[in-house]
C-alpha cells in the first residue's frame, strides 16, 4: 500500500535484497507488521529465524546460513572480515588496509578481501566524489562479523583503534585541502565516510583514560571532530556535529588532556603538547561555530574563553620553541574572533560584535593569505549589515565577492551573494535584491549548502512579499517559501538563525494577512513537503 510501501523499501533494502533474507523477513511479516520489522532490523539476525522447516538447515535462520558460510572461510579471510565489520560506510582499499593489517603488513589483508569479494561477502562499489571503488560489506554480513568480532575483545577493541587512527589520518590529510579553492569537493569526499569518522570519535569517548593509550585515542578524537565544521555546516548537520564533537571533547577530559571548568569552556591541561593544543583548538573552534549557528551565543561565548586560553597557550609554547607561529595557527586565533562576533552578535551585543571587525579584517590582511581575507571581508560585512551600516557592510562585501570569484569559490561566493541581497533588500532595493536571490539560487543547484539554500528561500519569501501584488497565489507562494526552508532546517538540526527572524516573521504576517491563519498554515505545510529542486523552481 501506499502507506507501507516506505518500510517494504527499508526491509529490502536494509537487507541488500538477498533473497533468502527477504523470505525470512516475509515470514516475520504476521508477527511484527513491516513497518515494525524495519524498525528491528538493526538486528537482523536475531529477527530472522523463521524459515522452511524442511529445507537445509543454513536455510531455517540467517545466521545459520552465515554460520555455514564462515565455516568455509580461511582464518585469515575471516580475521579480515570481522576487522572490516567496524566500518559503517563503504571503505577504500587503503582504509581496509589499515584496519585490516595482520602484524606481518597489510598485504594478507588485501588479499584477503580480494577473495571476500570473490566468494559475495564484500561488495564493489563507485567510489562517487573520490573516484575509483569502494568496498563495503552487505548488511546483514557485517551485522553477523561484527558479533564474530565482539567475541573476542582485545581484538575488537585492536579494530576499533585501528578504525580511529585511521579516521584521524584520513581528516588530517583532507585538512590542508579544507582550505583551498577545492574545499566542498573534499567535505563531500568527507561525507562519503561520515557515519565511520561518528563512530570513530565515539569510539575514542568511550576507549579514553588517562594512559598513553586512552591520550592516544582521546587526540585521535579530537583530530576527526576538529576539522569537520566544514562538513557539517555545509551538509546542514548541525544536530550531528554538536553530538559528535561534544564527544571528542569529552574524551580529552577524560583522558586528562583537557579540563572543563566552568561547564562550557574547556581548556587544555597543564602538561598537554602541542599536538594536544592544536587538535583541542580545532575542536573549539568547530564548537563555536556550531553553538552560535543554533542561536546559543552563551555556550559559543563560554568555549571562547578556553579556545583563546589554549590558543595563546599553543602560542607560547611556539614561542618557547623558537618555532614561529604556522599559517594554520594564526587562521586558526583569528577565525576564533571572527565567530565569537558572531556570537555576540546573535546574543544582541551588536556593540561588542562590530568592535572586533577591525582587527579582525587587519589581522587577515596581515596574513596574507587571499582566503582568510575573503573570510574576514564576508563575515564583518555581514555583521555591519545586520548592525544597519549598509554602505560600510556592502563595500566590505563587493570586495569579498570579488575576492570569491577570483579564488572560483562557488559556495562562498554564494554566501556572499546572499548576505548582498539582504542588505539590498534593507535598503528598499527590491530589483538588486531579487536578482542577488536569482543568482544564489543558480549556484545552489551546482552547490548543496542546506543552511545558505534555507536563508535563500527566506529572503526570496521576503522579496516576493514586499514587492509582488497583495494577491493570494503570491502569499501561498511566500507561504510555501518559508515551509520548504522550515523542512530543510528540520532535517539537519538547524534553526532560524537570530538576525534572520525581523524577515521570516514580516513575510509571515504580510502572507497570513492576505490568506488567514489556515490557509496560510496550509500552504506552509504544503511547502514543507516539496521536494527542494521544485521549491527552488
Amino acid at each position: 500500500t501506499d502507506a507501507n510501501a516506505p518500510a517494504v523499501a527499508a526491509v529490502c533494502a536494509r537487507l541488500d535484497g538477498l533473497p533468502l533474507a527477504l523470505e525470512l523477513a516475509a515470514a516475520q511479516v504476521g508477527v511484527f507488521g513491516v513497518e515494525a520489522l524495519a524498525a528491528r532490523l538493526d538486528d537482523a539476525l536475531r529477527v530472522l529465524t523463521r524459515g522452511r522447516r524442511a529445507g537445509p538447515a543454513r536455510h531455517q535462520t540467517l545466521r545459520a546460513l552465515l554460520d555455514w558460510g564462515w565455516e568455509r572461510l580461511t582464518d585469515a579471510e575471516r580475521r579480515t572480515l570481522a576487522r572490516l565489520s567496524v566500518f559503517r560506510d563503504g571503505f577504500a582499499l587503503d582504509a581496509a588496509a589499515a584496519v585490516a593489517a595482520e602484524p606481518a603488513g597489510a598485504a594478507g589483508a588485501v588479499a584477503a578481501l580480494g577473495r571476500l569479494v570473490e566468494q559475495s561477502l564484500v561488495d564493489v562499489r563507485d567510489g562517487g566524489p573520490a573516484g575509483g571503488v569502494r568496498y563495503a560489506l552487505l548488511e546483514t554480513v557485517r551485522q553477523y562479523a561484527a558479533d564474530r568480532l565482539a567475541a573476542d575483545p582485545r581484538e575488537a577493541e585492536a579494530a576499533r583503534d585501528r578504525h580511529l587512527a585511521w579516521a584521524a589520518g584520513a581528516v588530517a590529510d583532507a585538512r590542508p585541502r579544507l582550505w583551498d579553492a577545492d574545499w566542498f569537493h573534499e567535505t563531500a569526499r568527507l561525507g562519503l565516510v561520515a557515519d565511520d569518522l561518528r563512530a570513530a570519535v565515539l569510539w575514542g569517548e568511550r576507549a579514553a583514560a588517562p594512559t598513553p593509550e586512552g591520550r592516544r585515542r582521546a587526540v585521535h578524537a579530537l583530530a576527526v571532530a576538529g576539522p569537520l565544521y566544514h562538513r557539517w555546516v555545509v551538509a546542514g548537520d548541525f544536530d550531528d556535529g554538536l553530538r559528535t564533537v561534544a564527544a571528542a571533547l569529552a574524551a580529552a577530559v577524560a583522558a586528562g588532556l583537557a579540563v572543563e571548568a566552568p561547564a562550557g569552556c574547556w581548556t587544555a591541561a597543564p602538561d598537554a603538547d602541542q599536538e594536544t593544543r592544536r587538535v583541542l583548538g580545532d575542536a573549539l573552534l568547530c564548537w563555536m561555530i556550531l553553538t552560535m549557528l543554533q542561536n546559543r551565543a552563551d555556550d559559543a561565548l563560554r568555549a571562547d574563553v578556553g579556545a583563546r586560553a589554549t590558543g595563546a597557550a599553543e602560542w607560547e609554547a611556539a614561542a618557547a620553541l623558537g618555532v614561529p607561529p604556522d599559517p594554520d595557527m594564526q587562521r586558526r586565533r583569528w577565525f576564533i574572533a571572527v565567530i565569537a562576533a558572531e556570537a555576540r552578535l546573535v546574543g544582541g551585543d551588536v556593540a561588542g560584535a562590530l568592535e572586533a571587525g577591525p582587527g579582525i579584517v587587519a589581522a587577515a590582511r596581515a596574513s596574507g593569505d587571499p582566503r582568510s581575507v575573503a573570510t574576514a571581508l564576508t563575515r564583518v560585512g555581514f555583521h555591519l549589515g545586520v548592525a544597519g551600516r549598509l554602505a560600510d557592510a556592502t563595500a566590505l562585501l563587493e570586495e569579498a565577492a570579488a575576492a570569491w570569484r577570483a579564488q572560483g569559490d562557488p559556495l562562498f561566493l554564494t554566501l556572499t551573494e546572499h548576505s548582498l541581497g539582504a542588505l539590498a533588500f534593507g535598503a528598499g532595493d527590491l530589483p538588486r535584491a531579487a536578482a542577488a536571490v536569482r543568482a544564489t539560487v543558480a549556484s545552489q543547484r551546482a552547490v548543496w549548502a542546506p543552511w545558505n539554500l534555507t536563508r535563500t528561500f527566506g529572503l526570496a519569501a521576503g522579496v516576493l512579499a514586499a514587492g509582488a501584488p497583495a494577491t493570494p497565489a503570491t502569499a501561498a507562494d511566500v507561504a510555501r517559501l518559508l515551509g520548504a526552508a522550515d523542512q530543510v532546517r528540520r532535517r539537519g538540526g538547524m534553526i532560524l538563525q537570530a538576525y534572520d527572524l525581523a524577515l521570516h516573521d514580516g513575510a509571515a504576517a504580510a502572507a497570513e494577512a492576505v490568506l488567514g491563519p489556515d490557509a496560510a498554515r496550509a500552504a506552509r505545510d504544503e511547502g514543507a513537503r516539496l521536494d527542494v529542486a521544485a521549491a527552488m523552481d
